[in-house]
């Protein structure tokens, strides 16, 4: 990025970044950022600054409102066991204990080192998801993206928790945005930056394996949405192989370490969060993830028929999408945002619990594709604006 002299664009940018940022600030004042996840990232913290593991449970249980605990809280914070179990999941995934680790060991203040990796994420993924929107939209629409976007109201609401969600969606974009300057550079310097961001997100959420998903379906579609994409079938494949190779070695490494899968999870979720210690066996886990796929969609086609505007931009940014690719006419980054949308998705037929905080990156590509139907409607179809003509701030 760099510094251009003010344009409409930039100063409307520069509003709902300021707007988005103030919206957070006010949401945070009202609300506790604290969930259970929390505490167990604060344990990581106060182990990886040199606390055995007692000190750190009893510093994390002299932080608890008892009174607000509920049945399966309550069980995993004091049965030593199921604390330990519970835990086993969030160790899992140390880039946010470091990096609260080390703002605090310059800060000296903790809630302000808990706050300040989130709010920065939360910040990137809307100025990232504008310069995304911006390789194939005039600055009014893509302004209009990101406006749609933090109206998402779980959006916010969930970004003000003390989580790794909103860092996992500032990573997912980041990706995206790498893997398009790669294609469009060729430089292996952005092939590297993409190896790179691919391997510390998956230190945030394991949840990034779902850019193996990503890739694959982009390559179904470079090599069948249109001959003049065959040039890029080298990139592709390198990608692909990077991605594989990259996603491959956190696989074994996890293997060897015996972290946590996502069975286990599933069981983990099954057992009601530790609350039961059942062992069921694969075909009854399965029949569970069944019956929470049919419920999450159930509790998705309610938010949408009591969320009307919700349910206007899904059934518009998904049906104009399918007309895209059904006539063969998506551009690179329309691939690149059907393909995300796609594979993030995905995610709830692996983890079958709907939250939003999952599928952020689902939210973006519907937006981005409504707001390309606008355009389109308006008889002002964007062509690819060169990076020299672009503002940027």
């Amino acid at each position: 990025m760099r510094f251009q002299k003010l344009t409409p664009g930039t100063l409307v940018l520069s509003f709902v970044l300021l707007f988005a940022s103030a919206e957070f600030f006010l949401l945070l004042r009202h609300k506790s950022p604290y969930v259970s996840d929390t505490y167990f990232y604060k344990h990581q913290v106060y182990i990886y600054s040199g606390k055995d593991f007692n000190q750190a449970h009893d510093a994390v249980i002299s932080q608890l409102d008892f009174t607000k605990l509920d049945e399966i809280e309550k069980n995993f914070y004091f049965d030593r066991k199921a604390y330990t179990r519970s835990l086993s999941f969030i160790s899992k995934r140390p880039l946010y204990p470091w990096m609260v680790l080390i703002l605090n060991s310059i800060l000296q203040n903790e809630y302000l080192s808990l706050l300040l990796p989130v709010f920065v994420s939360y910040f990137l993924v809307i100025l990232t998801f504008y310069h995304l929107c911006r390789l194939d939209m005039p600055w009014f629409y893509a302004s209009m993206a990101i406006a749609s976007f933090i109206s998402f109201y779980p959006y916010l609401d969930l970004s003000t928790y003390f989580l790794t969600d909103t860092i996992g969606t500032a990573f997912w974009l980041g990706l995206l945005l790498s893997i398009y300057r790669y294609f469009e550079t060729d430089k292996k310097t952005w092939l590297l930056i993409y190896a790179s961001l691919l391997a510390i997100s998956l230190l945030n959420r394991e949840q990034n394996v779902l850019f193996l998903v990503v890739m694959g379906i982009m390559w179904l579609l470079l090599r069948f949405q249109n001959k003049s994409f065959k040039k890029r079938f080298k990139s592709i494949h390198k990608i692909l192989l990077v991605t594989t190779v990259v996603i491959g070695v956190f696989v074994i490494v996890s293997l060897v370490l015996g972290t946590r899968t996502l069975y286990d999870t599933i069981v983990y979720t099954q057992n009601q969060y530790g609350l039961l210690n059942n062992v069921y066996p694969l075909e009854k886990t399965l029949l569970f993830q069944l019956d929470r796929i049919i419920k999450s969609h159930i509790h998705l086609a309610k938010d949408l028929a009591s969320r009307h505007w919700w349910a206007v931009f899904l059934l518009f940014g998904a049906g104009y999408a399918t007309v895209l690719l059904l006539q063969r006419k998506m551009s690179l980054i329309d691939i690149m945002m059907f393909s995300s949308g796609l594979a993030s998705y995905a995610a709830i037929f692996l983890y079958p619990i709907l939250s939003y905080r999952y599928f952020f990156p689902v939210v973006a590509s519907i937006i981005y594709f409504f707001i390309k139907m606008l355009i389109k409607f308006s008889g002002k179809e964007a062509q690819f604006v060169p990076e020299s003509n672009e503002e940027y701030i």
